[in-house]
C-alpha cells in the first residue's frame, strides 16, 4: 500500500512539473533582469570585479492578478575583500503554480590574474533549496484530492555547487558559468523530481562598453548571452544599456522564452540605483502572455576604508579650516566636527588600549586649540606692540618735522638779520664814500676808466658827442628797443660798479662801453637819491649776490663793487 501512495505522489508531481513545464523553462538562472548591475546573481566569479559593496533587492512578476503565475523575489549582496578576493550572499525565492522554492547560498571569488589590462577570476557559490506546495494557491476543491492532502505540509531540501570564469580586458567582459555543477536532493519526498529535473545549465555572456561621448558621460554596452539545458536546449538573450551622465539608465533587447524586453533606471542618490523591467511575454507559452514587471534597487555602498578615508579626509579639511581662521574656542565649532576630528586623530594613533588611545586623541585635539589660542595670542600681542612702535616713530616724526620747521624759521630769521646788518653796513658805507669824494670826482674817475677801455676811434666818437650832443639829445642815441637803462628793477639786490647824477649822460656811454663784456649791465635810475645806478646782476638773495661782488672784486677792476639793496633807493 504504501508503495501505491508513493507512486500515486511520483505521479502528481509529474502531472504538476508537466503542466507547468514552459513556465519552469522560462525561469533558468538568472530569473532576473538584472545582468548589468547584479552579476553576481548568474556569476560569482564576478565579484572580484566589484569596486565597491553592492546589495540589490528585486522583484518580479505579472500585475495581471492571475492565480499562480510566476513571481520571484532576490536579495544578492556582494563584497570584495581585497584586490583580489570578494564574497556574496544571495537570496532567491521562486513560485510557480502549486510549487515554490527558496533558495539561499553563499559564493566566493578569487583573482587567478589581476593585470593592468587582462584579468581573470574565478567563483564557487554554494545553495541551499527548500521545496514546497503553495497552499495559498489551492483552491477549495483540491483539498477532496487525497494525494494533494499528502503533499501539503511536506517539504523538500536540495544542495547545489556553482562555479563559474570572469575575464576582463579593458571594455570587454566575458563570464562563463555552470550553475549546477553538483545539485542533489537532501531529502527523499515527492519533490526529488523536481529536484532531478533542474539539471545543470550552462551560461555564458560577453559586453563591451562603448565611449559614445565621453564630455557628456554617454556610453552603450551590448550583451550577448547564451544558456542551455538539456531538456529545452540553447537559448540567447540580446541586450544593449545606454548610460548617460552616470545618472540614467536605459536597456532593450530579445530573451528567448521571455520575448522582448525594455527597462530603464536613474540614480536616486549617488548610492542607490532604482530601476524598472518590462519583459512583453509570448503568447503561446502559459503564464507569459500577460508579461512581466521587474523592480529593482541596487545600493552601492563605499568600502570601510574608502568610508574613512572620505571621513579622515573631511577631518583633515575641518583642521585645517580651524588652523586658518585661528578658531580655538570649542563652542564656535560644531559637535559632529569635533567628534570627526576626534575620530581622525583616534585613527593615526598606534599604541595603547582603544580607551588610551580615545583620551590621547582628545588631548592632541585640545592641544591643537591650545597652540592655535598660543599663537593668536603671541599675534596680537605682537600686533600691539608693532602698533606702539609705529605710533611712536609717527609721534617721534611729527617732533623731527616740527624742530626742522622751527629750525627753518631761525635760519630764515637769522639770514634777514644778516642781511639787515649787511644793509646797514652798505648804507653806512655808501654814505661814507660818498661824504669823503664829491659825486663829481666818482662820476669823473668813472668815466675816464669807461673812456680807457674804448678804442680810439670809439673814444673819438664819444668825444665828439660829449662836445656836440646836449645831454637831454643823448636819449634819441639809446636804441629804444634796448631800454636796459629804463628797466624796471625787479630784484631785491644789484651789484653796482659805478654811480652818476641822475639822467647822467656818462652813465649811457659808460652802459654802452661795457655791456659786450657785461651783457647783464643795466642802470638803476634811484630818484630817491638822485643818482643812476650802473650795475651787473640782479639777485633776489644776498648770499648769491654777495658772491657775485667778491668774485668782481677779485678777477676784475672792479675792486669797489658793492652789493646795493634796491627797497633803499625806492
Amino acid at each position: 500500500m504504501r508503495s501505491i501512495v508513493m507512486n500515486i505522489r511520483k505521479a502528481v508531481i509529474v502531472v504538476l512539473v508537466l503542466v507547468f513545464a514552459n513556465a519552469l523553462k522560462a525561469q533558468q538562472v538568472p530569473l532576473f533582469n538584472q545582468y548589468f548591475t547584479s552579476p553576481f546573481l548568474a556569476y560569482p566569479s564576478a565579484i572580484a570585479f566589484a569596486e565597491n559593496p553592492n546589495l540589490s533587492l528585486i522583484y518580479r512578476g505579472q500585475w495581471s492578478g492571475l492565480e499562480g503565475a510566476p513571481k520571484g523575489l532576490g536579495i544578492s549582496y556582494a563584497n570584495p575583500l581585497t584586490g583580489k578576493i570578494g564574497y556574496g550572499i544571495n537570496v532567491t525565492h521562486y513560485e510557480v503554480g502549486l510549487v515554490q522554492q527558496t533558495k539561499i547560498g553563499a559564493g566566493f571569488s578569487y583573482s587567478l590574474l589581476k593585470g593592468q589590462d587582462h584579468s581573470l577570476s574565478a567563483g564557487g557559490f554554494l545553495g541551499y533549496s527548500l521545496f514546497s506546495i503553495n497552499e495559498a494557491n489551492v483552491s477549495p476543491e483540491s483539498f477532496n484530492d487525497q494525494v494533494l492532502q499528502n503533499l501539503l505540509g511536506n517539504n523538500g531540501s536540495a544542495l547545489s555547487l556553482d562555479l563559474s570564469l570572469s575575464y576582463r580586458y579593458k571594455a570587454l567582459s566575458v563570464n562563463f558559468a555552470v550553475p549546477n555543477v553538483v545539485n542533489n536532493s537532501i531529502s527523499d519526498d515527492a519533490y526529488v523530481q523536481i529536484n532531478e529535473d533542474n539539471i545543470p545549465d550552462y551560461l555564458a555572456a560577453f559586453a563591451y562598453r562603448f565611449t559614445l561621448d565621453p564630455v557628456n558621460e554617454i556610453y552603450v554596452t551590448p550583451q550577448f548571452s547564451w544558456r542551455f539545458r538539456e531538456v529545452i536546449g540553447s537559448e540567447f538573450d540580446v541586450l544593449a544599456q545606454v548610460e548617460y551622465k552616470d545618472k540614467f539608465l536605459f536597456s532593450g533587447g530579445y530573451r528567448g522564452n521571455y520575448g522582448a524586453t525594455v527597462g530603464a533606471g536613474f540614480k536616486i542618490n549617488p548610492t542607490i540605483l532604482f530601476t524598472y523591467h518590462y519583459d512583453f511575454g509570448k503568447s503561446d507559452i502559459p503564464f507569459l502572455s500577460d508579461g512581466f514587471n521587474e523592480i529593482g534597487l541596487n545600493f552601492n555602498f563605499k568600502k570601510k576604508a574608502d568610508r574613512l578615508q572620505g571621513k579622515y579626509t573631511e577631518a583633515a579639511s575641518i583642521l585645517e579650516l580651524i588652523r586658518r581662521e585661528k578658531i580655538y574656542d570649542r563652542n564656535l565649532i560644531e559637535e559632529k566636527d569635533q567628534q570627526l576630528v576626534e575620530d581622525y586623530l583616534y585613527s593615526l594613533e598606534t599604541e595603547g588600549s582603544k580607551r588610551e588611545k580615545r583620551a590621547a586623541a582628545k588631548k592632541r585635539f585640545q592641544d591643537i586649540l591650545d597652540e592655535i589660542k598660543d599663537e593668536e595670542f603671541q599675534r596680537l600681542e605682537a600686533e600691539a606692540l608693532e602698533k606702539q612702535r609705529q605710533e611712536a616713530a609717527a609721534k617721534a616724526s611729527e617732533e623731527a618735522e616740527r624742530e626742522r620747521i622751527a629750525s627753518q624759521a631761525r635760519a630764515q630769521a637769522e639770514r634777514e638779520r644778516i642781511a639787515r646788518e649787511d644793509a646797514a653796513r652798505v648804507k653806512a658805507a655808501e654814505e661814507a664814500a660818498k661824504a669823503a669824494e664829491p659825486e663829481e670826482g666818482r662820476e669823473a674817475r668813472a668815466t675816464a676808466a669807461a673812456l680807457a677801455k674804448l678804442s680810439p676811434e670809439e673814444r673819438a666818437r664819444v668825444e665828439q658827442i660829449n662836445e656836440l650832443v646836449e645831454p637831454e639829445d643823448l636819449r634819441e642815441l639809446i636804441d629804444p628797443e634796448n631800454p636796459n637803462e629804463l628797466a624796471t628793477v625787479d630784484f631785491e639786490f644789484v651789484i653796482v660798479i659805478a654811480s652818476y647824477r641822475i639822467d647822467s649822460k656818462w652813465s649811457r656811454v659808460y652802459l654802452n662801453s661795457i655791456q659786450d663784456v657785461y651783457p647783464d649791465a643795466k642802470i638803476f635810475a634811484s630818484r630817491k637819491r638822485g643818482l643812476d645806478y650802473v650795475y651787473v646782476g640782479g639777485y633776489n638773495d644776498y648770499n648769491t649776490a654777495l658772491e657775485r661782488m667778491n668774485n668782481l672784486r677779485d678777477t676784475t677792476e672792479y675792486k669797489d663793487a658793492w652789493v646795493h639793496i634796491i627797497r633803499l633807493s625806492r
